[in-house]
């Protein structure tokens, strides 16, 4: 499976502190570190889209605020994506990405969000 090539800034990992709740590494960054590792090995007529769509999406809160919001930078970049292309994700979030995804994206969603449902883990 390709993955995509994304600014780095759309892959914020996770800090002890910063509403995550977590020591370690949660979905989206554990698929990360797989495909990184093992993405050619896996077979796929998809391409990966390695973004940390919560992490991306609690970085546009200010103060105390809980709404979280589409990331304008992430959006201009997934409109500007091949539409050619059948992209798959990962969304640690129960909510899911904020952003409009490209037509036929499969989001592999923790929390009941998505297409394809995924437990909530807990850090590894």
């Amino acid at each position: 499976m390709n993955t995509t090539t994304v600014p780095a800034s759309f892959q914020t990992r996770s800090r002890p502190g910063n509403l995550s709740r977590t020591r370690g590494l949660n979905a989206e960054e554990l698929v990360m570190d797989f495909m990184a590792e093992h993405g050619g090995h896996t077979r796929s007529t998809r391409a990966y889209l390695p973004i940390t769509w919560w992490m991306n999406s609690v970085n546009q809160q200010t103060g105390n605020e809980r709404k979280r919001y589409p990331v304008p930078q992430v959006q201009e970049f997934l409109d500007a994506l091949d539409p050619a292309v059948r992209y798959v994700t990962v969304s640690r979030g129960d909510d899911g990405p904020y952003e409009q995804l490209p037509q036929g994206t499969i989001v592999f969603g923790a929390g009941g969000t998505g297409d394809i449902p995924i437990p909530l883990l807990p850090p590894a």
